[in-house]
């Protein structure tokens, strides 16, 4: 099936973490890197990060990857943001974004190492997972705000503007009761990405369809989509992609 006959089955396959269907093949497009790469990094409280983030977000910036790790309660924390793409878009960006945050250049071989390291989580924030504790993804929609969890370690993590948070909590699962509904009445929903030694291996770890109610909506549409791509129920986990 092709776009133009009704399902995007590019962007629909992936994004359904295999709650639909098996890939066998696939064909990758690449993009040649961009011309230009800077990496800023400046001190900032968590609140104005996101706030100038969603901002830049919606200008022509060439703003490629973001990630503030800081207090969850409060304070300052660090800010690292990339810019990628023509060098003159790059070169003019640098001077406006830096006022805005008082943000200096990181040399190329340490910022290269730390975008490495976040994409496999590998950097300090998210090592020393306690036996009790749980490393729980949340993904929420653009501009969410503020959140607080209860219980959360100190540390977290924001990613994409603020649209995938990263935090340390105990892993039973009156807190990831919690943490799904906090995730929830934002938009958005939770999984368990990984979790301590003493945490019962056998616990849910995403967030479920029935327990997502802006996807009641959606529940029609979902339930149709099911049943092409997967008429006898092989791959129905009832999980949230």
């Amino acid at each position: 099936m092709k776009n133009v006959a009704g399902y995007d089955v590019s962007r629909l396959l992936p994004g359904s973490l295999g709650t639909l269907a098996l890939l066998l093949e696939a064909s990758v497009k690449v993009l040649p890197k961009p011309a230009a790469t800077k990496t800023m990094r400046c001190q900032i409280s968590q609140e104005k990060a996101l706030k100038i983030l969603n901002e830049w977000a919606g200008q022509p910036l060439p703003l490629s990857a973001s990630c503030w790790i800081g207090p969850a309660k409060g304070g300052d924390g660090e800010l690292t943001f990339r810019l990628a793409g023509a060098a003159a878009a790059v070169k003019a960006a640098i001077p406006l974004m830096s006022s805005l945050a008082m943000a200096a250049e990181v040399k190329e071989d340490i910022a290269e190492h730390f975008w490495n390291d976040l994409r496999e989580q590998k950097i300090a924030a998210f090592s020393h997972l306690g036996a009790d504790q749980t490393l729980y993804r949340l993904a929420l929609p653009a501009a969410c705000g503020l959140m607080t969890i209860p219980g959360a370690a100190n540390e977290i993590i924001l990613e994409w503007h603020g649209q995938q948070r990263w935090m340390k909590a105990p892993g039973d699962e009156d807190t990831f009761k919690a943490i799904k509904a906090i995730a929830n009445s934002h938009g958005g929903h939770a999984t368990r990405f990984r979790q301590g030694a003493n945490v019962d291996p056998s616990n849910q770890r995403f967030t479920l369809l029935s327990e997502q109610a802006h996807s009641f909506a959606l529940e029609a549409v979902q339930e149709r989509l099911r049943s092409a791509f997967d008429p006898a129920g092989v791959f129905a986990t009832k999980r949230l992609p």
